[in-house]
Order: structure tokens, then C-alpha cells, then sequence
């Protein structure tokens, strides 16, 4: 599933290149992530910033170190994102990364065990989305 996941996504890039990051990220600054996080994160996770820096996969922007020239001008490294996120208080942003956010405007987490989470603020409800950041890539195509 790994490398059919990641071929869609590199075919969806290369015939919409505006949804791709500037650039993939380099290991310093997915060590910059670890270290905001606490932790190394999930292979999956970093596998996809090393290719792609960040992008908008379907529907949803995947957060990261480069910005895809659709994704808000100022918002879009995932340090930032999460940042934001804890600042306004938002249920359980206090110990993941928000990688992502749905149409609603709801964060999308990466928890550090690897699972991929939402808090949905209408309904005031915590969701498991997929069980990695593959399963989720997966969803988002």
C-alpha cells in the first residue's frame, strides 16, 4: 500500500504541480519537527516530507516544511499550524501535530503512537481517522 500510496500522490503532483511544496524537506528541518514534537516521527509521515516537503492531497493540505501555493500564505509549517492550535485552546492539540485540517476547518492530528485523529468542534467528539498517516494519505486521494 506504501509505495501505491505515495506513486498516486507523485502522479496527482506531476499533473497538478501547484499542489506540491516549493520543495521536499531536508533532515534538518524534519529534526526541527521531531524536536517541537518530542519524539521521531512515524515513518510514513516523514517518508512523505522527505519526497514532497508538504502538498494538498484531495482535499486536505498536508502541513509541513514547504508551502503548496494554494495553502494560506501565512499558516502552513506544521510547527506553526500546531502552534496555532494550541493557542486557541482546542481539545487535545496540547500533545500532537496538526498535519492536516478538513473542509470544516477541524484539526487533523498525528498522535505520537502514529494514529491520525480529528476533534470535531460541532459536535465536540474526538475521531480515530486511520490508523497511520498511510491509511489517511489513502482516504485523502
Amino acid at each position: 500500500m506504501t509505495i501505491d500510496v505515495l506513486s498516486k500522490i507523485q502522479d496527482e503532483f506531476q499533473r497538478y504541480p501547484v499542489m506540491r511544496g516549493a520543495h521536499p524537506s531536508c533532515e534538518d528541518a524534519v529534526g526541527s519537527i521531531e524536536e517541537f514534537f518530542g519524539c521521531r516521527l512515524p515513518a510514513a509521515y516523514r517518508r512523505f516530507l522527505l519526497m514532497f516537503g508538504g502538498g494538498i492531497v484531495g482535499s486536505y493540505p498536508i502541513y509541513g516544511t514547504t508551502r503548496a501555493e494554494p495553502m494560506d500564505a501565512h499558516l502552513w509549517h506544521v510547527i506553526e499550524v500546531t502552534k496555532s492550535f494550541r493557542q486557541q485552546a482546542w481539545p487535545g492539540a496540547e500533545d500532537v501535530l496538526v498535519i492536516s485540517e478538513d473542509l470544516g476547518g477541524n484539526p487533523i492530528y498525528l498522535t505520537k503512537d502514529g494514529r491520525i485523529e480529528t476533534y470535531d468542534h460541532d459536535s465536540d467528539k474526538h475521531e480515530q481517522l486511520a490508523e497511520d498517516f498511510y491509511g489517511f494519505l489513502a482516504q485523502c486521494l
